[in-house]
């Protein structure tokens, strides 16, 4: 069931942040989902286990961390000093929707190198 997006958050479909009081949110699988006005009738869609690489550009991965600003912080720092990983941005802190929850969630998107992404996918590999 969709309703009114009381928080700020990044849509589903295609990242792009959506403000409190735009676009709609939905319950999936117990959390709660945001989608922006252009995809608010989106279904939710499988991730793929096996993305397509280019061998030149780093794919691009979300995290969200959901914690205090100091624990959010502490892994925003770690991804940065991860060999092979750049974070290319970070969201501002966003409050919990129950209200009764202090922490906040932290959007970072971020690139893998192909090789890095390679040699894990490699190690996942029976």
């Amino acid at each position: 069931m969709m309703q009114p997006n009381r928080y700020g958050g990044a849509c589903a479909v295609c990242s792009t942040y959506v403000a409190p009081q735009q676009g709609v949110c939905r319950s999936e699988r117990g959390q709660w989902t945001v989608y922006c006005t252009a995809h608010k009738t989106a279904e939710p869609q499988p991730v793929s286990a096996s993305a397509v690489v280019d061998e030149d550009e780093a794919p691009r991965v979300e995290v969200r961390v959901t914690g205090s600003l100091a624990q959010c912080q502490v892994v925003k720092e770690a991804l940065q000093t991860a060999a092979g990983v750049t974070v290319a941005s970070t969201s501002a802190p966003h409050p919990r929707r129950d209200e009764d929850d202090d922490r906040v969630s932290v959007y970072l998107r971020a690139e893998i190198t192909p090789a890095v992404l390679a040699q894990v996918e490699r190690e996942l590999t029976p």
